[in-house]
């Protein structure tokens, strides 16, 4: 007996309108980030001053009205930027925080996570410290409180690891000041095509905040 060919229930994982809305909503999503992260390239090597939406628009083959169509304004565009970075970084900060490790380990791996991240993004981080004044006021304040809770991953780690006989007992807060800016200051100088791999400067980073740089003599 042949069998009868039914008709997805509506809302089903099988409903046609379900699928062809979930493709749209990956293409939407697609050209969204192709705009995002060519306008971040613009905004690194030229300043977001300098950018207009025809040249963004420009740069991908787009018409300026396609730009519209995705982001309200440039100043979404650079929003864009923030919560991209913002989110990501948190989002490891926090599995890294949450391993069942020592604290040795979590700073490491924290550390680690960060340079890579900062050399894999370096336009995208760019953009992150040096356009925040570009920002409305209220944004800025919302980048600031994003900072605060990110840096809160590595103060509460190296507290942990004072409490745990791990770390020498220093202020968290300095150690972690002192940590994150010799990392945050590579998006200045750091250039794959001078040797050192961004895996070797997440070796030496950690090496030197762990252990300092003065050869100890038995």
């Amino acid at each position: 007996m042949p069998k009868l060919k039914t008709t997805p229930r509506v809302g089903s994982p099988d409903d046609p309108r379900l699928k062809s809305n979930a493709i749209r909503a990956r293409k939407h999503n697609m050209v969204r980030e192709e705009i995002l992260a060519s306008a971040t390239k613009l905004f690194a090597d030229r300043g977001f001053r300098a950018v207009s939406l025809e040249e963004i628009a420009a740069e991908l083959g787009y018409g300026k009205s396609s730009i519209y169509y995705y982001y309200n304004s440039k100043d979404d565009l650079l929003w864009g930027v923030y919560e991209y970075i913002s989110d990501r970084y948190m989002t490891e900060a926090k599995k890294i925080f949450e391993m069942p490790k020592s604290s040795a380990v979590q700073m490491s791996s924290l550390i680690r996570m960060h340079v890579l991240f900062l050399a894999e993004n370096k336009e995208w981080t760019t953009v992150f410290f040096r356009d925040i004044s570009e920002l409305p006021a209220d944004r800025q304040t919302d980048v600031r409180g994003i900072i605060v809770r990110y840096n809160w991953f590595f103060k509460s780690v190296y507290q942990q690891g004072v409490e745990r006989g791990e770390f020498k007992p220093l202020s968290p807060e300095i150690a972690v000041n002192a940590i994150l800016g010799a990392c945050n200051w590579m998006v200045n100088w750091f250039d794959p095509k001078r040797g050192h791999s961004a895996h070797d400067i997440a070796d030496q980073f950690i090496k030197i905040f762990a252990e300092g740089y003065v050869m100890r003599r038995e």
